[in-house]
């Protein structure tokens, strides 16, 4: 289904990242605290989408979508595939890590971005009972 193909795909490349990371011993951990991390270095228009559209609205969906005796599953898949579109776009065109010690703390920054987009994705997933990659 649309659902599955988009929202795994996106799990796979943030998977992917983490695990470039961790090969690439940058020492950048996902999550940190946030008061280590300068969100100020975001500056791509796709980041600040998937921050405003998507991750800052997420418990606001989740309080439309549950309503009394009036659950909107549908809503919450669409939540889902927009926030997958948004990353996949992204992740197509910036570069997330950098091997360049300047950009390390952005660097950084875009992984607890990535973070984030992995735990709402997770957890949206959990919600309509589909099992994540880790968990198949």
């Amino acid at each position: 289904s649309r659902l599955s193909v988009k929202i795994f795909s996106t799990l796979r490349n943030l998977r992917f990242v983490f695990t470039y990371s961790i090969k690439w011993n940058l020492k950048l951990q996902a999550p940190n605290e946030p008061k280590d991390v300068d969100y100020g270095l975001l500056i791509e228009e796709e980041e600040w989408e998937i921050i405003y559209v998507y991750l800052s609205r997420y418990l606001e969906v989740l309080n439309d979508i549950i309503k009394v005796n009036d659950i909107k599953v549908g809503k919450l898949v669409q939540f889902l595939v927009g926030l997958s579109q948004s990353f996949s776009r992204y992740y197509n065109r910036v570069r997330i890590i950098r091997d360049a010690p300047h950009l390390w703390k952005t660097v950084q920054a875009r992984l607890n971005l990535l973070s984030v987009i992995r735990s709402v994705l997770e957890h949206g997933l959990y919600l309509l009972n589909v099992p994540c990659l880790g968990h198949m």
